[in-house]
């Protein structure tokens, strides 16, 4: 028999299930790095690829062109390098039934931004 939601709400997330803060001097570096290359791409600049991959190499991720040339699209500068700062592909085991009901139930309230 499973447990109604309003029982479960209100697990204690253990860390490695909640996103890693970042510092603002982080961000704030990232943020220049991602408009620099951002300028690259979308002028077309031969060094733009280089700058890509050593962005990606600092930072785990697997970022393209269309990532850096379309930034303020889909997100906005500050959501694109808390991304960029935080782990690319987190893997937790072992996560309990209680645990993804709290996990999914911050992120429908925006209590939780991955």
């Amino acid at each position: 028999m499973s447990e109604p939601d309003d029982i479960i709400r209100g697990v204690d997330l253990r860390p490695e299930l909640t996103p890693p803060t970042v510092s603002q001097q982080r961000l704030n570096e990232l943020s220049c790095e991602i408009e620099r290359i951002g300028d690259l791409v979308t002028s077309r600049s031969e060094s733009a690829d280089a700058a890509i991959r050593a962005f990606n190499a600092r930072t785990g991720h697997d970022y393209v062109a269309v990532d850096f040339a379309e930034c303020d699209a889909s997100r906005s500068l500050v959501e694109f390098a808390t991304e960029a700062a935080r782990p690319a592909r987190p893997r937790v085991d072992d996560i309990t039934r209680n645990e993804l009901v709290e996990i999914v139930r911050r992120l429908r309230t925006g209590c939780l931004v991955l």
